[in-house]
Parts: C-alpha cells; structure tokens; sequence
C-alpha cells in the first residue's frame, strides 16, 4: 500500500478513536476557551452530556479545549487546541496532569504534521510546557503534502537507536544512530539520487576516526580524520577534484559546503575552528570575512560587494567594516558606497552607539556629525550637500534633524526631545 494511503487511514482511524471518552470512563470536566480567550469550565453532568459525544478532531469555533475524563477514580484528560479557521492544531493525552500518551499536530489545512508518544512533563501545550516532555517509541514528521520528512526514536525521553530522515519525493536523507542521546557510530547523509553524501563516525557524541564526503556523481569531496571531536586532518576537492584547502596536523582550512556549494573556509587552529572565516555567495565570490576565538566573533568583519554591485575599478570593495569583542560590537563601524566613497563611521561600545558619528555624502562632502551616549543622541550637527553651515541642530538631546538621502534630496526632519524621538502624531 502507498505510504500516503497508510497515513490516510491511520489518520482515519485516530480521529475515530479520540473525538470522544472511552466505554467504561466519564467525561467529569470540560474548559472551553473561545477565540478572544475567554474561558468557560463545565463539570454539571447534565451539561457535560451536550459534549461528551462531540467529535473535538472536527473543525470547532474555540482556541483550546480541555476534557478530563475519570475512571475508577484516576483522571486522563485530552487537551486540543485550534488554528484560527478552525481546523485542529495540537491533541495531547495526559494521566493524572502528567503528560502521557498520544502527541499530534496537524497543518491549518488538516493535513497532519507530528505523530508522537509523551511519557511525562507538563499536561499543556504551551512552548514552555512542550520542553519538559519525555518522548518515548517513534516520533513521526510529515509535510503538508503528506511526505514523511523524519522518523525519529526515543526510548523514555533519550535518543536511541536509528533515526532516519528523507527527502519529499521518499528517498533516504539521512540515518543517525543514537545511544542514550549522543550519536554513536555512523551517521549516514545521501544525495536524492541514492549516493552516499558523507559518512561521519561518531563515539560518545563526537567524531572520531574517519569521514569522507562525496559529490552527487560520486566524486570525492572531503576526507577528514578527528579524535575526540578534534580535527587532525583534512583534504576538499572541487568536482573537477582540484584541491581546494587542507588542513594537516591540526592547522590549515576546512572547507564548509551546503549541497553542492562552497560556502565557507574556517581556519583549523590545534583542531578546532579559530582565526580567519571566509564566506561565498553561490557565484563563488568572497562576500565577508571575520574572525572567531572561543567559538565568537572577536577582531574585524568585513562585508564586500559582490562584482555586479559596484561601480569602480577595485574587484574587492568593502561594505561594512565593524569590530567584534567576544559577540559584541565594540570600536569603529564603517560602511562604504558602492564607488569606494566612505560613506558613515560610528563608535560603537558593547552593541550601543557611543562617541562620535559621522555621514558622508556619495560626492565625498559632509552629510551629518553626531555623538551619542548609551546609544542615546546628545549632539547633532546636518548638512544640505556641499554647505558648509548646518540646516539643523540638536544639543543636549533636543533640536530636529534634517535627513537627506545618499545624493542629497531631503527625507524628512526628526525632531529630538530629552534625547528621545517625539513622535509627530
């Protein structure tokens, strides 16, 4: 039988099964929360039986409902919520208000998304209460169209065993066996033809030993040698199998591809990733470079224009220049026009404009000057192109000013009260 029929009548049989209580167990509650939010808690059983057959996996006009049933003195409840046309959107089962049993989701369009087995946590369906659930057996991901994407294994609330992901049109994508959460062994990726992509081994959560990567026509792409986690040693080739970096006894470039592109080269320091990262655009251009240490951007970044946007002689022009502390902003950030004209500079201090700022013009003349404190603007000085009298002033956070474009053509004037923008409404 075709998957998608499979899926369809599993589906088919779900909805029968839970849209009302079982035989020998009684609807004892029922909240309703209507789509403003308003909730409504029914327990009266003369109520009760107006719901107690109503299938809740059809269309309803509410944004979550709860239902708690009892059975010989336990409590199992069934929390359902709803997408704004009605249609469901979330199911889970809960026992005693622990989180047990049957997870599903589904599409605004009905179609399902996640199948899954929760064994514990929080009995809602809030994001916070979704990360203290323990899953358990396979946890299934469909797309909209009905394609299995992922079939993933959880034993108690741990990864294990093998968890398998595919491509829409059904094809293998990649396999990952898993112990007691952390990869172990070898993690298999294909291309959609059926080659294998890479083969990574894997010992306790970290690579260990050999990997190799392929191209689709099963061209040798990469091969790599780690021990514990740490990079020792690596070769990456071109399709045409030109070299492309290597990284030898520790050191060198490791070369980062996303299907079949180059798009990163990061410097390999003593195994791991440190030093100068070089990033491509799908052409193959340079488009930035930056530098990491502890695994955070720290020393300068710089964003290049691509060959189609500049207009001068230079084949690698800066965009923006900005230094990096730790992932912080820290020093002067600079930003360039596309025929090499420096076009603004501004201190920046831990992510917050702090000192001087100054505008150019695309002719070179003076556009603004600026100083700010705590990213807050305390002085201003603006200037129509090639005047040298500004048309407008702030001082001590208070004043207006004037905004013109890249060629001088007035935008707008922003007035300044107490350092903070008054809105001119």
């Amino acid at each position: 039988m075709h998957l998608k029929n499979k899926l369809y009548l599993t589906f088919l049989f779900l909805l029968c099964a839970c849209h009302s209580s079982k035989p020998d167990e009684n609807l004892v509650l029922i909240q309703i929360q209507d789509r403003n939010g308003l909730a409504e808690t029914i327990s009266n059983p003369d109520r009760l039986i107006t719901y107690d057959k109503v299938d809740f996996l059809s269309s309803q006009p509410y944004q979550k409902v709860l239902r708690v049933f009892r059975k010989e003195g336990k409590n199992r409840s069934i929390v359902t919520t709803y997408h704004p046309n009605g249609t469901t959107w979330q199911l889970l089962e809960a026992k005693e208000m622990r989180a047990f049993g049957s997870f599903r989701e589904w599409f605004a369009s009905g179609a399902q998304k996640i199948e899954a087995t929760v064994i514990g946590g929080s009995a809602d369906l809030s994001p916070g209460a979704q990360e203290s659930w323990l899953f358990d057996g396979i946890s299934s991901v469909w797309d909209e169209e009905g394609h299995l994407l992922a079939s993933i294994q959880y034993d108690k609330g741990v990864l294990s065993g093998l968890s398998t992901y595919y491509y829409p049109s059904g094809a293998i994508e990649k396999t990952v066996p898993h112990q007691q959460d952390r990869i172990e062994g070898e993690e298999l990726a294909f291309w959609e033809n059926g080659q294998i992509k890479t083969k990574t081994q894997y010992r306790t959560g970290q690579k260990e030993g050999i990997s190799t990567a392929f191209w689709p026509a099963g061209e040798r792409r990469a091969e790599e040698e780690y021990e514990a986690g740490r990079l020792k040693s690596g070769r990456y080739w071109t399709p045409s199998q030109e070299i492309i970096s290597e990284v030898t006894e520790g050191a060198g470039f490791q070369a980062v591809f996303h299907e079949q592109q180059l798009i990163q080269l990061q410097e390999i320091r003593k195994g791991i990733v440190e030093g100068l990262v070089k990033n491509f655009d799908p052409s193959g251009e340079l488009r930035s470079t930056c530098f990491l240490k502890n695994g955070k951007k720290h020393g300068e970044e710089i964003a290049y224009y691509s060959l189609r946007e500049i207009d001068s002689n230079e084949t690698l022009l800066p965009k923006i220049s900005l230094y990096w502390d730790q992932d912080a902003l820290q020093g002067v950030v600079k930003t360039w026009y596309s025929n090499g004209q420096l076009q603004s500079q501004r201190e920046m201090c831990r992510n917050k404009r702090n000192g001087i700022c100054c505008c150019w013009y695309r002719d070179g003349s003076l556009m603004l000057t600026e100083e700010y404190e705590s990213d807050e603007l305390i002085r201003g000085q603006y200037y129509r192109k090639n005047q040298l009298e500004p048309t407008s002033s702030i001082s001590n956070g208070n004043g207006a000013a004037s905004i013109y474009d890249e060629d001088g053509v007035f935008q707008r004037k922003v007035i300044y009260f107490n350092r903070k923008i008054v809105d001119p409404e």
